[in-house]
């Protein structure tokens, strides 16, 4: 589904991302990890569209998208959850997942739909259906959490990149984010997660990359990832 051939990803004169490759096939759940500044966001961007490509291709469902515009490539059926629980603070709950809708389907007003879609998120997320009329900025760390990814989802994507979702998130509130995730993946959905707790990600994960410095220094089964000294090294001493 996903394929990331020999990318760079820069800002100014430093370079985030080395000529890394990667390949994500349908219904797979890959991890990028490794320890702040590895460039593990800087490659969600680069796929989402956020941040351009200085050389190399990114391919999604057969189509080439490296020049493709973000809005396109969510059109597409990409959906990116930022780390750090970003949600429009200003709005209600609901009005963030309606939202959440028109960002892919421009042209779909068809209010039976959205309000489907919408309905199929509280189900998942029943605290989201009991705050829906609260503003998104009042709700706690791990709800802003599930609101930023049922609005992803509302987007009905095929790839969901989701960028350090137990940022901030009381031990139990992480198991429980992991728990969704797992279940996700389960329904058919592709999931590439960046995470720096390196062995909660691997638990769950299907494939994984580590990064160091923007390059890829290891990658291959979880199993063989957590056995070897090339995770250890990339996070340099950090806890995982």
């Amino acid at each position: 589904m996903l394929t990331v051939e020999n990318i760079s990803v820069g800002y100014g004169p430093v370079r985030a991302v080395r000529e890394l490759s990667l390949e994500l096939k349908p219904g797979q759940l890959g991890t990028v990890v490794g320890a702040n500044g590895a460039g593990k966001s800087s490659l969600l961007k680069a796929v989402s569209g956020l941040v351009p490509v200085r050389s190399g291709t990114i391919t999604f469902d057969g189509e080439r998208i490296e020049a493709t515009p973000a809005h396109r490539r969510t059109e597409l059926g990409i959906a990116h959850v930022l780390e750090g629980h970003r949600v429009f603070g200003d709005q209600s709950v609901e009005a963030n997942l309606v939202l959440g809708a028109l960002r892919r389907y421009r042209s779909r007003r068809a209010r039976a739909e959205v309000r489907a879609d919408v309905s199929a998120q509280y189900e998942r997320f029943p605290i989201l259906g009991e705050r829906r009329a609260q503003l998104a900025a009042t709700l706690s760390g791990g709800e802003q959490q599930m609101l930023a990814t049922s609005v992803a989802l509302m987007s009905r994507p095929r790839l969901l990149l989701l960028d350090e979702p137990s940022l901030g998130l009381a031990p139990k509130l992480v198991e429980e984010t992991f728990r969704l995730i797992t279940a996700l993946r389960e329904e058919g959905l592709t999931v590439l997660l960046v995470e720096q707790r390196a062995s909660l990600a691997l638990r769950i994960a299907d494939y994984g990359w580590v990064l160091r410095r923007g390059e890829l220094v290891a990658a291959g089964p979880p199993s063989e990832l957590t056995e070897g000294a090339q995770l250890d090294q990339a996070y340099l001493g950090a806890a995982t």
